[in-house]
């Protein structure tokens, strides 16, 4: 009796982990950090806008200097 409940109770979790990888990969976006305060996500911003900046100034390509 022992060795059915926990097969049953192991292939409930299969299901589940199953499940919840599926769902996880739909929604990709929940795994992106994102700034906590408005300060944060004003620097982040900012950040992103100087390196396409950048990236547009020297053809594409970073150059040091």
């Amino acid at each position: 009796m022992k060795s059915s409940a926990w097969s049953s109770v192991f292939v409930l979790a299969v299901g589940v982990f199953a499940l919840v990888f599926l769902v996880a990969i739909d929604r990709q976006n929940w795994f992106h950090i994102r700034p906590a305060t408005g300060t944060a996500a004003a620097l982040s911003q900012a950040t992103d806008r100087a390196a396409e900046d950048r990236t547009a100034a020297v053809g594409g390509r970073f150059s040091r200097g």
